[in-house]
């Protein structure tokens, strides 16, 4: 059975073919600016990575005070007018 070629083959034999050119002994003119320049400037700041994290603090935070208060309830019917309410609609009384 024949195996198939590795992918990788050609890879390794242009890197065996490619020239070494040394290394600069000096970085470019201009390049020690351009980082410093880069590296001092303001970064603008994304302004959806900076809301998103005290959005979700604050829904975490909202969302353990809901579950610490009890809310309560705004009409309590008690139970006779509740079950009476319930025959009624169920059962509706005849003539």
């Amino acid at each position: 059975m024949k195996t198939p070629p590795d992918p990788l083959d050609p890879l390794f034999r242009w890197s065996r073919a490619a020239r070494q050119a040394p290394a600069p002994e000096t970085p470019p003119p201009g390049f020690a600016t351009r980082v410093l320049a880069e590296f001092r400037a303001p970064a603008e700041r994304d302004w959806l990575l900076w809301l998103l994290p005290r959005v979700v603090t604050v829904a975490a935070v909202l969302t353990a005070v809901g579950w610490m208060v009890p809310v309560p309830a705004t009409t309590a019917a008690p139970e006779d007018e509740l079950m009476a309410g319930l025959l009624e609609t169920a059962l509706p009384s005849q003539p």
